[in-house]
């Protein structure tokens, strides 16, 4: 059973329900669980609905058994919250069945809701407000999401990897979303950039190339500030299979001509990961998964994914030789190390303050 923890229900710094609310008018469920009875249920669930201006069929279901279990008193707080004409409209509603009028004035529904409670108590909201800004504050400061870039060559499993990944890390947080080497953000979902067999295409001249390159720091640069960032804030799970650090490692796989030291400086300027994995294969394993590059090349790549990693911060190694299992097991025991370790630093720092 998921539960919701919360002191008081509010909305723009509004208190709509108190928690002495809940703990006054609740009955004791047989497993000692105090639930709210019918018409407290009933506000606090109508309230919430229209607050997020999305009510579902089942929802309203739930709504009209609620109202019938106790009519009056449901109808007595339908007036406290609304104004008589909108308290009639809801109160309607829900003795009908019919929740149609409802769906369609959720909006103004809500800012009658809103208004009327903000009218009723303004200094509440403005103290609240005030009380809030430190928390906003490290809500920007400390996003709660985690942004993973998955790095390795062509045949270390980062796609089962992945997978596995984004099944058994995402009860950590609200949400998970999958990015393939750049955020795309300035031409939505478009295709990934990288080539079947790069080692047979022709490299982009400079000019190309550089324009290439400008693409690449605008589609980091605003898609981190206004997709990524955004949903870190929002608890996402952000998981790059590769990243614009392949781009230093094989420049040739995207067709990059210009001078790799500008690619370099640039990457400086660009917004990194929170945790950067490198699955590490031997060159004869990957050739015998892979053979999309010579034996050469792919020695070559190993060893400078593994210069990557020792200089980048919050890099990690993981031997990607070994069952699939292993390698998924201690990629999530980086990933909830590094959880734990932010989750105590940020406390102490709470604390201290």
């Amino acid at each position: 059973m998921p539960l919701d923890v919360s002191s008081d229900y509010r909305c723009l710094g509004n208190i709509l329900f108190s928690e002495e609310d809940f703990f006054a008018d609740s009955s004791a469920h047989p497993r000692f669980i105090g639930v709210p009875r019918p018409s407290l249920e009933f506000a606090y669930y109508c309230a919430k609905k229209i607050i997020k201006t999305s009510l579902k069929e089942e929802q309203a279901l739930r709504l009209s058994e609620l109202f019938a279990a106790d009519p009056e008193g449901c109808s007595r707080r339908l007036s406290k919250l609304f104004p008589p004409s909108e308290a009639s409209l809801v109160r309607t509603a829900a003795e009908s069945g019919d929740w149609a009028p409802v769906k369609d004035r959720l909006p103004n529904l809500r800012r009658a809701l809103l208004l009327r409670r903000a009218l009723r108590n303004p200094l509440s909201a403005c103290r609240f407000w005030l009380e809030e800004l430190p928390r906003l504050f490290r809500r920007l400061t400390q996003p709660t999401g985690l942004w993973i870039s998955l790095l390795g060559p062509d045949g270390c499993g980062k796609s089962s990897v992945l997978a596995r990944l984004e099944q058994d890390l995402a009860p950590l947080f609200r949400h998970t979303k999958r990015y393939h080497v750049r955020p795309f953000f300035l031409h939505g979902n478009s295709p990934v950039d990288a080539v079947d067999r790069p080692q047979e295409q022709a490299t982009r001249s400079s000019f190309s190339s550089l324009l290439k390159l400008g693409l690449w720091w605008a589609d980091f640069t605003f898609g981190y500030l206004f997709a990524l960032f955004p949903a870190l804030l929002r608890s996402t799970l952000l998981l790059f299979d590769r990243g614009y650090a392949d781009l230093l490692v094989d420049p040739k796989r995207y067709r990059y001509g210009a001078p790799l030291a500008l690619a370099r400086f640039l990457g400086f300027l660009l917004p990194r990961p929170n945790l950067t994995l490198v699955l590490d294969v031997p060159a004869e394993i990957l050739q015998s998964r892979k053979q999309e590059v010579p034996f050469a090349e792919s020695a070559r790549q190993r060893q400078a994914y593994l210069d990557l990693a020792k200089n980048t911060n919050n890099g990690f190694v993981i031997d990607a030789s070994r069952p699939l299992d292993e390698v998924v097991r201690e990629a999530e025991n980086i990933v909830i190390r590094y959880l734990e370790k932010r989750t105590e630093k940020r406390w102490k720092r709470h604390f201290d303050d």
